[in-house]
């Protein structure tokens, strides 16, 4: 619950404020209901918090920061978090959110799809009446 939290909050547009309350609501009931059906202890919950966002965070400070590209930053950067090298090695800049429709590219495809089938269509026609 906690890392879709904060991918919603992440790598949502600043405008989608009503997203970024909902999804910080559910995170909170989702707590809030694996305590009351005692599932974990209440220390459980809060700490797996603690470490989760904890480790978000420190993950994209050091994606988002140039500084991870000199050698003794890597160097520390390998240490403390091991993956962070292979993850982020072809990155030469912080990449930033663009946002588009999820559907934008499929009525592109059927549209094109679409153009071909009746120019198919119109040819087949042609060849009828020749």
């Amino acid at each position: 619950l906690t890392v879709l939290n904060l991918f919603v909050c992440e790598y949502t547009s600043s405008k989608l404020k009503f997203i970024q309350t909902l999804s910080w609501s559910l995170n909170f009931f989702g707590a809030f209901f694996i305590l009351a059906a005692h599932e974990h202890y209440t220390i459980d919950v809060i700490v797996a918090f603690y470490i989760t966002s904890r480790t978000f965070a420190y993950y994209h400070v050091l994606a988002n920061s140039l500084a991870h590209k000199q050698r003794s930053s890597q160097e520390l950067t390998w240490s403390w978090f091991p993956l962070f090298s292979y993850f982020e090695e072809n990155v030469d800049s912080i990449i930033h959110n663009e946002y588009e429709w999820p559907w934008t590219p499929i009525i592109e495809l059927v549209s094109r799809k679409y153009r071909i089938f009746v120019r198919l269509r119109e040819e087949r026609r042609k060849n009828k009446i020749k």
